[in-house]
């Protein structure tokens, strides 16, 4: 008995032993390769500089960064400049900025990379050890987005080419994105200016970005070029906003990375590092800051060139890509959750996207991206054709848009009405609460046949028969439409004046904000017509008239309105 046990014993030791030498022989192969990547992705730096929030900046020969590791790029001549100069957009250029264009890295108040250098984020080995797999480290994106001309998957939203087929683009699996999207034409170019913010990130597998993307190939296998600000504390180790590029071949299943952690992008800026932390971050109703993104394929030397503001921070050469070497096909402005808590799952997660507020909260609140272009064969700038506005929350939606075609249908009895809207509903179906937007003809309650524009809302157990519109509400839509799009001015006043045209009340508000959009987009005879059938002015009103006249130099008109008709009114003599 006492041998059987003895036995036992030394049978159990030995597994342990056993177990101890596999443990450690695991430990010494996982540290070799730990030790490997880092000597591949680190590579050795001329100077090294030690920035105040914790980063080692390596500043490396230009000539020996990871690029370089990549087959295709063995012998690939560095291009400083693109061929060509690129169009730039003076026409957008405001007369009084509300946010500032600036771009600065924490890493620049303790030195800066000599000439023939470029900046590159030092990766340590916690971060390495924090990724899925070594092998996978800094590939994280989204996986398939969308696949042309397939109608089969029910889940799929459509957009339309500007050749009219239709386009199926898939949400997101543990994604929330929202982003304006157009595609159909031969792409060489997108570009906008990024609104810059801290927002919070739940958790340290959870990441944030607001970014644009430009895209090729088929939706299973598509390749993206994309560049933004993220947060990501897994991958960067705190949540401050960082500028990032990303790139893949495959959606993002074998090739392709963040920044420069793997080769392909070849950099050819000394003063920004990707990966980096950005200040300063805009506040809420305080300053706002953001960073003018421009990504712009050379026609002559097929390279993606890639500029923040005036810096140029360098280029995807052709060689490297399969779809995009000619153009892109589809691009897309906007931001991106990654989380496991979405689409249904509670508690959804508090990850926030952009400032963490919505649209309806408008400049100094809400994240924006403006200034939107792309940039075709023709090497002209122009606005996104073709374009829609996706909002994927999974079974949680805060946004919806389309384009209504508008009609004037027969409408046969006048108790009789029709309509052609949007709807988002919440609650049960005998009490939902409902908003609504669209156009209608309803004899009953405007007192003609016209389509008009209405919106209409309900609360719980209490549907209204029609729908009721405010001058508060068409203030605010043409307030709205104003900020957003002045320089499409044309198209913004079209879509204004009809909704004000389909009023129901007009009030002091909703006319000075007419006048105040015509005085900006500069039609200023227009506005002087709405200004004097007015049938009452406010100071909003006498100030937007005035400064209209003074923005296109014509001073005799203001002076005359200044103080011959403003001296008489009875809105002077009451102040």
């Amino acid at each position: 008995m006492e041998k059987r046990i003895t036995l036992r014993l030394l049978f159990v030791i030995a597994l342990l032993v056993l177990s101890s030498v596999d443990v450690e022989a695991k430990a010494r192969k996982i540290t070799s390769e730990v030790n490997r990547k880092l000597k591949l992705l680190n590579k050795p730096a001329i100077k090294s500089i030690k920035s105040e929030d914790g980063d080692i900046i390596n500043c490396v020969d230009i000539y020996k960064q990871p690029a370089f590791d990549h087959p295709a790029l063995k012998n690939h001549k560095i291009e400083m400049r693109p061929s060509i100069s690129f169009p730039s957009d003076t026409t957008t250029a405001a007369k009084n900025e509300s946010s500032q264009r600036v771009l600065s890295q924490i890493w620049h108040k303790s030195g800066s990379c000599p000439k023939g250098t470029i900046p590159i984020r030092r990766i340590t080995r916690k971060e390495l050890l924090r990724a899925a797999s070594i092998e996978h480290f800094g590939r994280e994106g989204p996986r398939s987005s969308f696949v042309a001309n397939t109608t089969n998957n029910k889940s799929s939203y459509f957009v339309y080419r500007n050749n009219g087929t239709k386009v199926n683009v898939f949400p997101l699996p543990n994604h929330s994105t929202a982003y304006l999207i157009t595609l159909g034409y031969s792409y060489i170019g997108a570009r906008g200016n990024i609104n810059i913010w801290n927002p919070r990130v739940q958790s340290p597998n959870e990441y944030t970005t607001a970014q644009i993307w430009l895209k090729s190939g088929p939706g299973d296998s598509f390749e993206s070029i994309e560049a933004g600000w993220m947060v990501n504390p897994k991958l960067f180790s705190d949540t401050q906003p960082r500028v990032f590029i990303r790139w893949t071949l495959d959606s993002y299943q074998k090739t392709g990375c963040i920044n420069l952690i793997c080769s392909g992008f070849v950099q050819t800026s000394q003063e920004i590092g990707l990966g980096s932390a950005i200040q300063p971050t805009s506040q809420r109703w305080g300053d706002q800051y953001e960073v003018d993104i421009q990504i712009n394929m050379d026609p002559n030397m097929r390279r993606w060139w890639l500029k923040f503001g005036d810096d140029v921070i360098g280029y995807w050469p052709f060689e490297i890509l399969t779809y995009m070497q000619q153009k892109a096909v589809l691009v897309q402005w906007g931001g991106d959750v990654y989380s496991k808590n979405v689409k249904g799952v509670k508690p959804h997660t508090t990850t926030a996207m952009g400032s963490g507020d919505h649209a309806s909260a408008l400049l100094g609140a809400a994240c924006y991206i403006n200034k939107l272009r792309i940039l075709d064969y023709s090497l002209q700038l122009k606005y996104p054709e073709w374009a829609a506005y996706l909002i994927t929350m999974g079974y949680s939606y805060i946004g919806a848009r389309g384009n209504i075609n508008v009609w004037s249908p027969r409408v046969e009895l006048p108790n009789d009405y029709t309509t052609g809207q949007i709807w988002l509903k919440n609650g049960p179906g005998n009490s939902f609460e409902s908003i609504e937007v669209g156009w209608m003809v309803n004899q009953k309650l405007l007192c003609d046949t016209q389509p008009r524009f209405f919106v209409r809302w309900t609360e719980a157990n209490n549907n209204p028969p029609y729908p009721k519109l405010t001058s508060q509400h068409l203030a605010s839509y043409l307030y709205v439409e104003g900020q957003q799009a002045w320089t499409q001015t044309s198209q913004a006043l079209h879509h204004g004046g009809r909704v004000f045209e389909g009023m129901m009340e007009r009030d002091v508000v909703s006319w000075s904000s007419m006048v105040d959009g015509h005085c900006k987009g500069e039609m200023i005879g227009d506005a002087r017509n709405l200004f004097d059938i007015m049938p009452e002015r406010n100071v909003v009103t006498w100030t937007a008239m005035i400064d209209g006249y003074m923005r296109l130099e014509s001073f005799k008109d203001g002076f005359e309105l200044l103080f011959t008709r403003l001296s008489k009114s009875r809105f002077y003599a009451g102040s």
